[in-house]
């Protein structure tokens, strides 16, 4: 590491170099080097990782209650109340194995974005994370935006049974609105490191 105008600056194993603003940032923004991208100054370091940490706690308290989900209908008081409330009937039963490939799915991804962003160590190649961020921030923006618009349309239709709008509600409101807001910023993650991957490049 060099002193330069304005700065200090890391050299990576890479073909150009980052510029960050002084050594303790150096040392956050070594890390992000290893686990995630090559970006070009302080900001792009740490909104990486603040966007990481933040998808990623989102994404394991969604694993957790899946999990919790597995033994207990809470915060419902009985699993004829839980079926009701996610899948419109009350004797629907969700299989246990699904429960559980979904709680290891969303494990899973609260992983590839931390790892991404340098808050735990990557075990794999790296176009994994690469990929999979931009995959987890999809999914997750696809599902809330398709779901509310399918929500909202059943709630504005006259045959839709009053017994379900408790339930619809409860979509377009609560559990949307989580996939959203977690897709949003697991997507803002990808973009920062992205954007600091280009200006990085740049002549």
């Amino acid at each position: 590491m060099q002193a330069g105008r304005g700065g200090w600056w890391l050299n990576a194993d890479v073909e150009s170099r980052v510029k960050c603003d002084g050594r303790e940032v150096t040392a956050l923004c070594g890390r992000c080097l290893e686990n995630a991208a090559v970006l070009t100054s302080r900001r792009d370091c740490a909104m990486t990782r603040a966007f990481g940490i933040i998808a990623a706690v989102g994404l394991l308290a969604s694993a957790l209650l899946h999990a919790v989900w597995l033994v207990t209908p809470w915060p419902w008081s009985s699993w004829a109340e839980f079926n009701r409330a996610f899948f419109f009937d009350d004797r629907y039963q969700v299989p246990t194995a699904m429960m559980l490939v979904v709680t290891l799915l969303w494990l899973a991804a609260a992983y590839i974005v931390a790892a991404f962003a340098g808050v735990l160590p990557r075990a794999g190649p790296r176009w994994i994370f690469h990929l999979g961020i931009w995959v987890i921030a999809l999914l997750l923006l696809a599902r809330g935006t398709l779901g509310m618009i399918e929500m909202a349309h059943a709630l504005s239709d006259p045959q839709t049974p009053l017994r379900f709008h408790a339930t619809i509600e409860m979509y377009v409101f609560v559990y949307l609105p989580i996939w959203l807001a977690i897709g949003a910023v697991t997507g803002a993650c990808a973009a920062a490191a992205a954007i600091g991957r280009r200006s990085n490049a740049a002549p």
